[in-house]
């Protein structure tokens, strides 16, 4: 490290004097006003501009300072020196991740060191990217997760091209789990931002969501940062702040930090232009959302803004992007804002054409609402419909599956037809034996009923009781003259 230092050093004095020299030279130009000096300073120049000697200095400048780095390193010297003998072995210690994971000092130490030589060589930091990221995302350890996003800060200086495509992972530390390590990140990216070191587009809003982070100082270090930021040429922040918008309504935040953190960042822009030109870009982004919650957030932002008299016609004019999200409640309370917001600076010909817009907005409110309900009721009706369409099919279902049980009985039901004679004819048999043995019960019953003469009896069964009697006495005297006659 103390080797790169020092060639870096020597370079910059190198430079540094040929700095001074072109300075000299102009002064020389300035104060000596003969002809024939100045032609022959020209004439220099052109020499030098022709046989390229400058261009040959710089690129000789470069390829030893390219020679150099490689040999501390070995990357490209035929023997290898300590530092070269030492990296292989010093990845491959990194990339033990169990036996880190039993020794967090010794992972420390090696993963310092490590970034140390990926500063140095640029081969040996593209072959280790991985690794690194790896660690500074994974590690138990808060400690080594702090170490290595400090380091990323001096690769990126160091070298931008390579961890140009790590972008997303650098401003990932800002949500790490560990108070530290989101510190260490809002500094790093605080620095590499405001020296125009690391790209600002599309991911600025891991930034701003520090703003509302739990701990006061990482809040303080975003409000600086942003503070500097605005400061910078043509206030970024207002190119920066619908794409902060966009992404800010995707993530999972509470609505009350979404407002402090575009309350703050809208608290920036101080230029009349900036400000009309933001109600056209906000206007316009109602058009491309369907979302409920994203048109709040937009009509929030709209709210905020400091309007004059041509932002309040740029609203008039871009009533078509957002009449139709004019049936939320929430929307038309922040455009009420917006108009109780005019009226206050209004010249007197211009409050009538906000009472106007007012109305406007009132009319489409109320009859943007009525079509909501009117397609309601028309939806549940129709839910109604297709669940009474379901039970009759499910009833007349259930009634086709009943007869095809009872068809089905009726078939098993059908014989063959002498079983069926054979039945009728059993049941016949069946049906004479219990005539049969009613009768002999009747006339057992008969003859025990005679003895008992004093038993008392209704007047049917002394009826029955004799008409027995008397048919009994006729066969007994038809089977005595049948005896009789056989006799003779």
């Amino acid at each position: 490290m103390n080797q790169l230092v020092y060639i870096e050093s020597c370079m910059w004095k190198i430079q540094k004097e040929r700095a001074k020299k072109k300075k000299l030279d102009a002064d020389r130009q300035n104060v000596h006003n003969d002809v024939t000096t100045n032609v022959d300073n020209l004439k220099d120049n052109g020499i030098n501009a022709e046989l390229g000697l400058a261009a040959s200095e710089d690129a000789m400048l470069d390829t030893l300072s390219d020679r150099a780095e490689k040999e501390i390193v070995s990357g490209g010297s035929t023997q290898k020196n300590l530092i070269g003998h030492c990296a292989p072995f010093l990845s491959k210690l990194c990339r033990n991740f169990s036996l880190m994971q039993k020794y967090p000092e010794l992972q420390a130490s090696a993963m310092l060191a490590l970034c140390r030589f990926m500063i140095i060589d640029a081969d040996f930091c593209d072959a280790n990217l991985q690794l690194l990221f790896t660690v500074v995302e994974n590690a138990p350890s808060e400690i080594v997760r702090s170490n290595c996003t400090i380091a990323l800060g001096d690769l990126v200086v160091r070298l931008p091209n390579l961890l140009e495509p790590w972008t997303e992972n650098v401003y990932a530390r800002l949500r790490d789990a560990s108070v530290s390590v989101r510190k260490n990140a809002v500094l790093v990216l605080s620095h590499l931002i405001l020296n125009d070191m690391m790209k600002v587009k599309g991911y600025i809003n891991e930034m701003a969501m520090c703003l509302e982070d739990e701990d006061e100082r990482i809040s303080n270090l975003a409000k600086l940062f942003f503070h500097e930021l605005s400061k910078k040429g043509n206030n970024p922040i207002y190119n920066l702040l619908p794409d902060i918008l966009g992404k800010l309504s995707n993530e999972n935040l509470k609505r009350e930090s979404f407002c402090n953190i575009m309350q703050f960042l809208i608290g920036s822009i101080k230029k009349d232009k900036q400000m009309e030109s933001l109600v056209e870009k906000l206007c316009n982004r109602f058009s491309g959302v369907t979302n409920t919650r994203q048109w709040e957030y937009i009509s929030y932002c709209l709210s905020q803004l400091t309007f004059t008299e041509k932002g309040v016609k740029k609203l008039m004019e871009l009533f078509k992007t957002y009449e139709h999200v004019l049936s939320e409640d929430s929307v038309m309370d922040n455009f009420r804002n917006i108009v109780n917001k005019a009226k206050k600076f209004a010249k007197p010909e211009m409050k009538s054409c906000i009472e106007e817009f007012e109305e406007k907005l009132v009319k489409f409110h109320i009859e943007k609402k009525e079509q909501e309900l009117t397609a309601q009721n028309a939806q549940t009706h129709q839910q109604k419909l297709s669940s009474l369409e379901n039970f009759v099919v499910a009833k007349n279902g259930e009634e086709s599956a009943e007869s095809d049980i009872v068809e089905d009985e009726t078939d098993a039901n059908v014989s063959d037809p002498s079983v069926e004679g054979m039945d009728q004819s059993s049941h016949n048999v069946s049906k004479s034996k219990v005539e049969l043995d009613e009768r002999s019960q009747a006339s057992s019953e008969v003859t025990e009923l005679e003895p008992c003469e004093n038993e008392v009896q209704s007047p049917m069964t002394a009826i029955h009781l004799r008409g027995t009697s008397k048919s009994k006495a006729k066969k007994s005297s038809m089977k005595v003259q049948r005896g009789r006659r056989r006799v003779k």
